[in-house]
């Protein structure tokens, strides 16, 4: 729940999920072995973490509980010491140490013994993900991952009605879309001619709106005193749309 109500420059937190061997090395040799965490309470040398993964919808059926893979089966039990990655998914259980079938056993860990661990002779800076009940607190480490999480936008302008030679602003305002980035948009319904300022097609840079981003797109309407009726402007961002008269 902390990592699900975190944020970072727009950006929504989730406990981190594992996707490739390169990823699992990063998080593990990178950020946990350089950080204050600790592992299995019962021997020394041990770092951990808790991992999105859980098998408590189906025993043995390993999935991504939360980030952009949340649903995703990523590995398969198929009897005691027999564990496998499933799906084309990556994972790295060591097979001898889930507790296949245990109930209880329904979350994912994964922990890095270093120089020193006794737990594995010779694994020293192995990594390996194992599966633990969720009140055994003597794993605290969590590691909270940021981007991948769908995007959305949402337009709005003050007034639904404009004249010309009056200046127009849409805001539009973004979840999980990282402050700084540039977003594209597009006006229709219009044509340049309708502009003393601003663009059918560009781009706006998202700033920050609390926890989340804010875009705006400035236009001024032409005032060349030709009575054409009324217009409808449609703004378009990511397949979101507004319109104005």
């Amino acid at each position: 729940s902390t990592a699900g109500s975190s944020n970072y420059r727009g950006l929504q937190g989730y406990l981190v999920t594992i996707t490739s061997e390169a990823e699992d090395e990063f998080v593990h040799h990178t950020i946990v072995n350089n950080s204050d965490i600790t592992g299995w309470g019962n021997f020394g040398g041990y770092q951990g973490t808790w991992l999105a993964g859980s098998d408590a919808a189906k025993e043995g059926e390993w999935v991504w509980v939360d980030g952009p893979e949340k649903g995703t089966v990523f590995a398969q039990s198929n009897g005691p010491g027999n564990i496998t990655s499933a799906n084309n998914q990556y994972s790295n259980f060591s097979a001898s140490w889930v507790f296949n079938g245990t109930t209880g056993y329904d979350y994912l860990i994964s922990q890095v013994p270093e120089v020193g661990g006794n737990l594995v002779p010779g694994w020293e800076n192995h990594i390996f993900w194992d599966d633990l009940g969720a009140n055994q607190q003597y794993y605290s480490g969590y590691v909270i991952e940021y981007g991948g999480m769908p995007a959305s936008y949402e337009i709005s302008t003050s007034k639904q009605t404009y004249f010309e030679g009056q200046d127009v602003e849409f805001q539009v305002n973004t979840k999980n879309v990282e402050w700084g980035s540039s977003v594209d948009y597009t006006i229709t319904g219009i044509d340049s001619s309708d502009l003393s300022n601003g663009q059918l097609t560009g781009s706006f840079v998202v700033d920050q709106n609390g926890v989340d981003g804010i875009g705006k797109i400035k236009l001024s309407l032409a005032k060349d005193a030709v009575v054409e009726g009324i217009e409808k402007l449609v703004v378009n961002v990511s397949g979101q749309s507004v319109s104005i008269d």
